[in-house]
């Protein structure tokens, strides 16, 4: 999508340039499509997004047809338009819309996602603006799975500030209004624990990268992180750190890499530094070079070369063992989910 009004443009379009390819690989992005990246952009820097015109949400917009701006209904692309189908407003883009974004140079798969890439830049940019997000008060508590219930011992029952759920983490989907819990929660999961995906095998697959399966965003609810509960406590998540190795495997920190250096940080150590400020930036050695590993961006910088290495979190790929000790359930061997279970839809929050 080029916002340039030269024809053509001056500046290059091709992502394969030796810079552009540079530095996608730095920052572990070379496997995503043009499409992908289009979405990643768009969703975290909002100014890329067409304009929505505000003339028209604010009762008419003189310009009509030849308005440069999107009219659509600005609380529908937020989720949160109480009128539905009766709204005055357009929660569609029109054919004037839609020639608008094809001279922009969209293609058809990312006019048909642009309402979901609203959305999810709107649910980003709300977060950016709640205190300690994730870690702290209600934030934590709304998305992580009561340990209590689980061993069926929770007494608050209804009243639980925690989420009640019968696994130790929980995939879900949204269209928009509600979070539908994935049919292939369990497959999701296995794939997400290996740092080397960046996607799901499943079909459609769920990007890791972006937390969306098509154009729908993806959220994971889990429990408490391990670091945070004495070493007894079971079904917490174990939070694993790797980071990029120089033959393209994903090597855990703590653990002997290729030629059998290990890192000064490990993954514990690293997990309680990002509870503590998940912005913060940590020093790293390894034999005698020198990094620092960014929470905010998550990469890992060479200070002498000033090269870059991509850095994932990901969960430890959670045992049936025990779950099944601890809540005396049925053999979990050949089910993550039990059989009776069936997906439940929560109502997103207005």
């Amino acid at each position: 999508m080029c916002l340039s009004d030269r024809k053509p443009c001056r500046l290059s379009h091709d992502l394969g340039t030796g810079h552009n390819a540079a530095t996608l690989r730095d920052c572990s992005l070379q496997e995503l499509q043009a499409e992908q990246l289009m979405v990643l952009l768009l969703q975290n820097d909002p100014a890329l997004l067409p304009e929505v015109c505000v003339h028209y949400n604010k009762g008419g917009c003189s310009f009509q047809e030849s308005c440069t701006k999107l009219h659509l209904c600005q609380h529908f692309l937020r989720g949160g338009c109480r009128y539905g189908a009766e709204c005055t407003w357009r929660h569609s883009i029109d054919p004037a819309g839609r020639r608008l974004l094809e001279e922009r140079g969209l293609s058809e798969e990312s006019i048909q996602q642009l309402i979901q890439t609203y959305r999810n830049t709107h649910l980003l940019t709300a977060a950016e603006k709640l205190p300690d997000v994730c870690f702290g008060g209600e934030t934590r508590e709304r998305t992580e799975i009561c340990l209590h219930f689980i061993r069926n011992r929770c007494r608050f029952q209804n009243g639980c500030r925690r989420v009640h759920f019968l696994l130790p983490y929980r995939w879900q989907v949204s269209d928009g209004h509600t979070w539908t819990d994935l049919q292939d929660m369990e497959d999701v999961e296995r794939d997400y624990c290996d740092p080397a995906n960046a996607q799901s095998l499943s079909c459609p697959p769920v990007d890791f990268l972006l937390m969306i399966r098509g154009s729908q965003s993806v959220r994971r609810l889990s429990t408490v992180s391990s670091v945070t509960k004495p070493p007894h406590y079971t079904l917490t998540t174990d939070w694993l750190w790797f980071y990029k190795g120089e033959r393209g495997g994903w090597v855990e920190y703590g653990q002997p890499d290729e030629k059998q250096r290990t890192t000064s940080e490990t993954s514990r150590t690293l997990e309680e530094k990002f509870l503590s400020d998940s912005s913060a930036a940590v020093q790293v050695v390894k034999g005698n070079r020198e990094y620092v590993l960014s929470f905010r961006d998550m990469y890992q910088r060479n200070l002498k070369q000033n090269t870059k290495r991509r850095v994932r979190r990901r969960p430890r790929l959670a045992t049936h063992a025990p779950l099944q000790e601890v809540t005396g359930g049925p053999d979990l061997d050949q089910f993550l989910v039990p059989s009776h279970y069936r997906p439940a839809s929560i109502d997103l929050p207005v």
